[in-house]
């Protein structure tokens, strides 16, 4: 390379140099100058950690904005050191009690030196919606109690660990004294050291068999070409104070269910409540008509089931004879009213049945 070849590529890196400082220099003025309504539309999106993370030490102005506007926060807790835990339980969560709408612990490894360290009480003036994964049974029992003073608390989900069922009459008590609680959802995991049954059979399917419970007028939507097993649009009416509790199997065969219905619901007395039972699976053993005429027993107060179930071609013939069944006089004296569609897939069909009591005064 000679030298007017050198000159020229010196130049060139000089020229590129200063174009991508100006650059930089231009972008980080832009960003400066940006009204505070856009970050604060910015971070509704945000985790509030993630707010504090990125924001916080860029500059004073956005330590200011960070620390001292109105945005609702939302905190995730998840797996983090335990001086990771700290820094955050003080310098996030406890000065921003007034801004926290959305509380979830995630990860079980922390969630008992979380509640050790802080109390959820009625000092979260807005909080809304708790979600709490891995929380032993007794801890929520304690959490519960304080839950009742929270204001506007609506959502709360919680994945429980217990030794012994003995606190789940307590826990379905306090649940039921949250009178602005919209949506509830719990799981149960066992020790290995429960009953057979409860551990080794349904025990393990429950994440996919949900209790909710439901204060205020309900209306259901059927998504049927989701994979989550519905959708529920809520509308309040003060004039409506009864309440009701639905059940949702989803991919869950009959087996394992009805094992659940035989060793487990007796244990939860809010199984006596149930209105609306949905089922989402691919075993077309749920469309026996005797075995529904089974389950309204267990369930007294059911006055809706809904099944979405995919068979393959040899299956349809054999889910014809079954839905056959439920043209018996038991169903007409019950006064049910019984639907079904079918749409054809390339290897075999999906089947929609509904059925519906019509001489409910009171639905859910």
């Amino acid at each position: 390379m000679n030298r007017k070849q050198q000159r020229i590529t010196y130049g060139n890196n000089r020229k590129g140099k200063r174009i991508e400082k100006t650059t930089r220099r231009l972008f980080d003025t832009c960003f400066e100058d940006l009204p505070n309504e856009i970050f604060y539309e910015i971070w509704e999106y945000l985790d509030g950690c993630e707010i504090y993370d990125i924001f916080l030490n860029l500059n004073a102005r956005f330590q200011y904005l960070v620390n001292h506007s109105l945005v609702p926060l939302k905190l995730h807790f998840s797996s983090m050191r335990e001086d990771v835990l700290q820094y955050r339980i003080r310098e996030i969560l406890q000065p921003n009690l007034y801004r926290i709408i959305s509380l979830r612990v995630s990860d079980s490894t922390i969630i008992n030196r979380f509640i050790t360290l802080f109390s959820i009480d009625s000092r979260f003036t807005k909080l809304e919606r708790i979600a709490l994964n891995g929380i032993k049974s007794d801890a929520f029992v304690s959490l519960l109690e304080k839950f009742i003073s929270l204001p506007c608390l609506f959502y709360l989900s919680a994945h429980v660990i217990e030794k012994d069922q003995s606190n789940r009459h307590q826990i379905s008590k306090l649940i039921s004294c949250m009178p602005l609680l919209k949506y509830s959802k719990l799981s149960y995991e066992s020790s290995p050291t429960t009953s057979r049954y409860t551990s080794s059979y349904w025990y393990k399917d429950l994440l996919r068999i949900h209790l909710f419970r439901k204060w205020g007028r309900l209306i259901l939507r059927r998504n049927w070409g989701n994979e989550q097993p519905w959708d529920d649009l809520s509308s309040q009416d003060p004039d409506y104070e009864d309440c009701c509790t639905t059940l949702s199997v989803y991919r869950l065969d009959w087996k394992p269910f009805e094992l659940f219905l035989q060793h487990g619901s007796n244990e939860l007395e809010y199984y006596l409540d149930i209105r609306d039972l949905w089922v989402t699976s691919r075993d077309y053993s749920y469309l026996n008509a005797n075995r529904w005429k089974q389950i309204i027993h267990l369930m007294p107060r059911l006055v809706e089931f809904h099944i979405n179930a995919k068979t393959t071609k040899n299956q349809t013939v054999t889910c014809c004879r079954f839905i056959e069944g439920f043209q018996s006089p038991f169903w007409i004296e019950q006064g049910w009213i019984i639907n079904h569609f079918h749409h054809k897939l390339s290897r075999g069909s999906r089947l929609i049945f509904n059925c519906i009591k019509h001489d409910l005064k009171t639905k859910c």
